[in-house]
C-alpha cells in the first residue's frame, strides 16, 4: 500500500513537472511565434481573385454580403478597416489580423449577431486567398 502510494505520488510529481516545463516552453514558443507574425504579410499573401471565387462558391456569400448590409452574418465591407459591427475586433474579441481572421473562418464561433460555422476543410492557401479578397472590400 505504501509502495503504491509512493508510485502514485512520484507519477503526479512527474506529471506536474512536465506541465511546468510545458508552460515555460509555451512562453518561449509564443515569443518565437510572435516573430513570424511580423513576416505574416508574405506568409498570408493570397490571391484576391481566387479568394473571391472561393467566397462565392464555398458558401460564404450565403450568409455575408460584400457590402455593409447584414444577411445572416454581418456584411464584410471595411472589415480590415475596423468598420464592421464589432469594430476593430472579431466576434471572439480578438483583433482583426490576417491570422485571426483565418482562424475565425476555419474554426468559427459565436458572436452577438449569431453563430459562424467554421470551415475546417480550407487549406492555408485558401484561407490566405479569402483574406486577400476580404482586404479588397471597402
Amino acid at each position: 500500500m505504501v509502495r503504491t502510494r509512493t508510485l502514485v505520488l512520484l507519477a503526479l510529481a512527474g506529471l506536474l513537472s512536465l506541465l511546468v516545463l510545458a508552460a515555460c516552453g509555451g512562453q518561449g514558443a509564443s515569443s518565437q511565434a510572435t516573430a513570424p507574425a511580423a513576416e505574416q504579410p508574405a506568409a498570408t499573401a493570397g490571391d484576391p481573385t481566387r479568394g473571391e471565387a472561393l467566397f462565392t462558391n464555398s458558401g460564404c456569400a450565403g450568409c455575408h454580403s460584400t457590402g455593409s448590409d447584414q444577411i445572416v452574418g454581418p456584411g464584410l465591407a471595411g472589415l480590415f478597416q475596423g468598420q464592421g459591427p464589432y469594430g476593430e475586433n472579431l466576434p471572439n474579441g480578438k483583433p482583426i489580423t490576417d491570422e485571426n481572421v483565418m482562424e475565425w473562418i476555419k474554426v468559427g464561433g459565436v458572436g452577438d449577431i449569431g453563430q459562424m460555422p467554421g470551415n475546417p476543410t480550407l487549406t492555408d492557401e485558401q484561407l490566405a486567398d479569402l483574406v486577400a479578397y476580404l482586404r479588397t472590400l471597402e
